[in-house]
């Protein structure tokens, strides 16, 4: 990655969003450094 430093990729498999979307979701929001956002349901 000679242009974009690694810390700003997030990578995620699908799998895991659909396994576990809360958890998921919240990997996501802490990368993006915005709150956590509770959801009763996620839906794929």
């Amino acid at each position: 990655m000679n242009i974009f430093p690694k810390a700003q990729f997030l990578i995620l498999l699908s799998e895991d969003l659909f396994s576990h979307p809360q958890e998921t979701m919240n990997k996501v929001f802490q990368f993006l450094e915005l709150a956590a956002y509770l959801s009763e349901e996620y839906l794929p």
